[in-house]
């Protein structure tokens, strides 16, 4: 996934990928004067949600995000990552439960990319 995102990132013209001169194997990736024009005009994207969240509970957020990103993936409009709450193995009687590892998890516990995830 990672290939695909520079590979895209080269084709938009943002970033140049370099042979190593010292290692033929390796290449070294740079940003092109656009890139580094775009990479600083982002760098305060973020700022503003971080504002809005300083003051939020992050636990609080967790469950109804995961639920959000739960309802995305089942209606297609994400790709699975391996989502607990997607996966066949998670009980929720009393709180979430993995059936293949026997162990109760709390909410911090749950996994947005399980290596053991199986789609429900």
């Amino acid at each position: 996934m990672r290939d695909k995102a520079l590979a895209a990132l080269e084709r938009k013209g943002l970033l140049v990928r370099e042979k190593d001169p010292k290692d033929g194997r390796r290449f070294r990736l740079a940003p092109t004067a656009e890139g580094g024009r775009l990479a600083e005009a982002l760098k305060g994207y973020a700022q503003p949600l971080r504002k809005a969240l300083a003051g939020v509970d992050a636990e609080a957020l967790l469950i109804p995000l995961m639920t959000l990103l739960e309802g995305l993936v089942r209606q297609g409009v994400m790709a699975d990552t391996g989502l607990c709450l997607t996966c066949r193995h998670l009980r929720r009687e009393g709180g979430f439960y993995c059936a293949l590892l026997r162990l109760h998890l709390a909410p911090e516990d749950l996994r947005l990319a399980c290596p053991d995830h199986a789609p429900a």
